[in-house]
């Protein structure tokens, strides 16, 4: 049912208004409607290490942002946030949106017009399974979102047709501690050190998160368009960069 109404959608404006409308089952609509990603993607590439990143303590000082959602995500459609309050489930992490001071890090990747947060999931935190959308970069980064509304809508890679791909990175701001697991489709994520710069398949694979140690869980999330997609695309070669 899902896929036949999304295969009708055509400019990326139908998509972003399909995704706010209220869907009997928010998770299963955006796991039919990636099918024909999941499951031939794998959850996530490991692409290389930031050295010298400071404390995450020593990080905050340095940084502003105009927002902390804490409980609930506003960016989130209806009938989500309706599915959510069916099982119990809130954001799952504490989210410092809009971050500056971090332009050293998106510039040494490469990023354009980068959406940047940072995740902080304390002790006993849950972040439900879920697919991405990337609908709070359009929330946060409103010229593309303009840009895209009237364009082509590309099914598969669920942007308009003809554009850059969006990325979405993940940047280890502390070591991993036992009791912090990621989940990307069938591949946990755990002992990760910091610095570690991952490359998330967002289109394709369901996640979730969970803390059930006794150290927060620091994670810069990158959103944007690369500059030089070698970056990502040279996963045979692991690099390290200094910051």
């Amino acid at each position: 049912m899902y896929l036949e109404e999304y295969q009708k959608l055509s400019t990326f404006g139908d998509w972003i208004n399909y995704l706010n409308r209220d869907h009997e089952n928010f998770y299963e609509m955006t796991r039919e409607v990636s099918s024909h990603y999941w499951p031939e993607e794998n959850g996530y590439d490991y692409l290389g290490n930031i050295a010298g990143l400071p404390k995450f303590d020593e990080l905050l000082t340095k940084l502003t942002y105009t927002e902390v959602l804490e409980k609930d995500d506003k960016h989130k459609d209806s009938s989500e946030a309706k599915l959510d309050v069916s099982h119990g489930y809130k954001l799952g992490f504490d989210k410092l949106n809009h971050v500056q001071g971090l332009e050293q890090i998106t510039d040494l990747l490469g990023m354009e017009n980068c959406d940047v947060t940072i995740h902080v999931q304390q002790p006993s935190q849950i972040c439900k399974l879920h697919m991405d959308n990337i609908t709070s970069y359009f929330h946060h980064v409103t010229d593309v979102a303009d840009e895209f509304s009237t364009q082509e809508f590309d099914h598969k890679m669920r942007q308009p047709k003809g554009s850059k791909p969006l990325y979405r990175l993940f940047v280890a701001l502390d070591d991993w501690h036992p009791g912090q697991s990621w989940l990307w489709g069938e591949t946990p994520w755990i002992g990760y050190k910091k610095g570690d710069v991952v490359n998330f398949q967002w289109r394709a694979v369901p996640h979730g998160t969970c803390n059930f140690g006794w150290h927060i869980r620091p994670m810069l999330r990158l959103t944007g368009f690369l500059q030089d997609e070698s970056i990502v695309t040279r996963t045979n070669q692991q690099w390290s960069i200094d910051l």
